[in-house]
This record gives C-alpha cells, sequence and structure tokens, in this order.
C-alpha cells in the first residue's frame, strides 16, 4: 500500500522543518533515532505533553468526548 501523494508531500516538509531546526541549533540537535516528530531540539516528545498540547485540544476542537 502506498502513501497518497499529500502524506508524502507533508512528511518531506516535516523533515525540511527538522533540517532547519537542526541548522538553527547546532550540535544540541539531537534525532539519533530517526524520528519523524520530535521536540525542536529533535529529541522524542514526551507522550503526556503531545495530549495536552496537541491531541486533547485538537478532540475537544472536534467535539469529541
Amino acid at each position: 500500500m502506498k502513501l497518497p501523494v499529500s502524506a508524502v508531500a507533508a512528511l518531506k516538509r516535516r523533515r525540511a522543518s527538522q533540517d532547519r531546526d537542526a541548522l538553527e541549533i547546532g550540535a544540541a540537535f539531537e534525532n539519533h533515532l530517526g524520528l519523524v516528530f520530535t521536540r525542536k531540539d529533535g529529541m522524542p516528545i514526551d507522550g503526556r505533553v503531545f495530549l495536552r498540547r496537541n491531541h486533547y485540544p485538537m478532540l475537544e476542537r472536534a467535539g469529541i468526548r
């Protein structure tokens, strides 16, 4: 199964954003695991923080309990 073109484009934009972050932060940027979604410094996102800042507000905006 292939990813839709829109998904591939979104992933490429994300990679470009990470590349810009890495250039801006320099040696402090650490994404040794090659993760797609990270904090600005390249480290893994804390799941609790993701839920609080992203997931729950998205559900609320969608009217989902």
